[in-house]
């Protein structure tokens, strides 16, 4: 039975979303592995792959970014359960110029 409404339910997810993003794709797929069965290979750790020289093949260089946290206090992060602004880091993709104002 248990089996049936999982089912049941994933057909009432989709009938309420029907377009489903890429995002939302990636991440169902990576949820629903067991843990520590998924091939995490495809993912980028920004936090330590700026810092190779050289990337693996096909997956873009990660170049980090000056971030500007002026408008940003310690107090304000912490009272919204963030880390401290201290601690921030902005990391890219090159090739892909992501946002611009």
């Amino acid at each position: 039975m248990g089996k049936m409404a999982a089912a049941v339910a994933s057909l009432a997810t989709l009938a309420a979303e029907p377009r489903e993003d890429a995002f939302r794709k990636l991440f169902r797929f990576y949820r629903q592995s067991r843990p520590g069965t998924a091939d995490l290979g495809a993912v980028i750790d920004f936090s330590e792959a700026h810092l190779a020289r050289s990337p693996k093949p096909g997956v873009p260089q990660v170049v980090r970014f000056p971030l500007n946290v002026s408008s940003v206090t310690e107090r304000d992060a912490e009272r919204v359960g963030l880390e401290p602004v201290s601690k921030w880091r902005a990391y890219g993709l090159e090739g892909y110029p992501g946002l611009k104002k």
